[in-house]
């Protein structure tokens, strides 16, 4: 009976004890974990182990006991979902619990960068060191190892990355963004090329590149893209110089910003009014719109010649007397 009655007294205490821990453990995961400050971002960084996270969260008195809360987290299963990304935990309100709620959920605070229809490379690169949310690997590189930093060496750097606005969590550095970029590009580009018309001049997507950068830069009007696409078709197959002044200016190393006579005459390989076909690279980033625009050129157009009336528009010809007579009207009027 002694026996019996220990055996009793201790599966009572068990039984105790595992009710306290298990409301204890209750309280401790649903008790607001800071208290009498600012709000606190954490980081959960690609390849952080949830050890060293939560030994980071107890050094910065944001929780106790890491060791209970890693038990928790393996036994529940938690550790496995838990997404990287930077957390914000606000006083008085999140818990262990909504914390990691939020982990897998992903619910992190996310910055942006975003890359400009026509923007060229260097502006890239300049806006990306500006950024103090990025981790900067690629300050003081020229743009051949910055290319060959992202995996694409020998490859040219202009037109290579996609305009979009690049969402990211955590420490994120410019490879990453630049990476993702370029894969986006390609894909919209390889897309294009899979979907193009027929009867392109265009020999493989790279021209098509090369085309894209130069209609971004003449118009951002969406329906005047494919027509001007077609005008570069038209030229070409003709063997007429393509005549384009953002092809003049890309070409000028510190371009004043007001383009002259002189720089019309300056030999570059970028000066299409010297050289005839298409420039040897891109000349800035195109839009997924225009890659596309520029595959599927307005298929009614004759027009040869266009000249920007002065509001955002162009005015096409079809010969060389209309054009001129487009010319003394917008431009030599201005």
């Amino acid at each position: 009976m002694k026996i019996k009655n220990v055996f009793s007294m201790i599966g009572k205490i068990i039984l105790i004890i595992s009710i306290i821990t298990s409301v204890y453990i209750v309280i401790l995961l649903n008790s607001p974990i800071i208290k009498n400050r600012n709000y606190v971002i954490i980081s959960f960084l690609h390849g952080t182990t949830v050890k060293t996270l939560l030994s980071d969260l107890n050094k910065k008195n944001i929780i106790q006991h890491p060791l209970l809360f890693g038990i928790l987290i393996h036994l529940s299963g938690f550790d496995r979902y838990l997404k990287a990304g930077e957390y914000i935990i606000y006083p008085y309100i999140t818990t262990p619990l909504t914390l990691f709620k939020k982990m897998i959920t992903g619910d992190a605070i996310y910055h942006s960068f975003t890359i400009i229809e026509g923007s060229d490379f260097f502006k890239i690169i300049d806006d990306l060191n500006k950024n103090h949310y990025i981790k900067h690997l690629l300050q003081g590189l020229n743009p051949d190892q910055i290319m060959h930093k992202i995996g694409h060496p020998n490859e040219h750097y202009e037109g290579k990355f996609a305009p979009d606005t690049y969402l990211f969590s955590g420490e994120t550095s410019d490879i990453d963004i630049l990476t993702r970029a370029f894969n986006l590009m390609n894909k919209h580009l390889h897309q294009a090329w899979s979907n193009r018309d027929n009867n392109l001049t265009y020999k493989n997507p790279y021209q098509v590149l090369i085309a894209a950068s130069i209609i971004e830069k003449e118009t951002c009007i969406p329906k005047e893209k494919n027509i001007i696409s077609r005008v570069i078709l038209h030229r070409l197959k003709a063997n007429m110089l393509l005549q384009i002044d953002p092809t003049v200016i890309y070409g000028i190393k510190n371009f004043s910003g007001k383009l002259t006579k002189k720089d019309l005459t300056k030999n570059t390989i970028y000066n299409t009014y010297l050289h005839k076909g298409l420039p040897p690279t891109p000349i800035s980033m195109p839009s997924k719109e225009t890659i596309n625009a520029t595959v599927h050129p307005d298929k009614k157009s004759t027009a040869y010649y266009y000249v920007a009336k002065g509001d955002g528009t162009h005015e096409f010809s079809v010969n060389f007397i209309q054009h001129t007579k487009a010319v003394n009207k917008y431009v030599m009027k201005r």
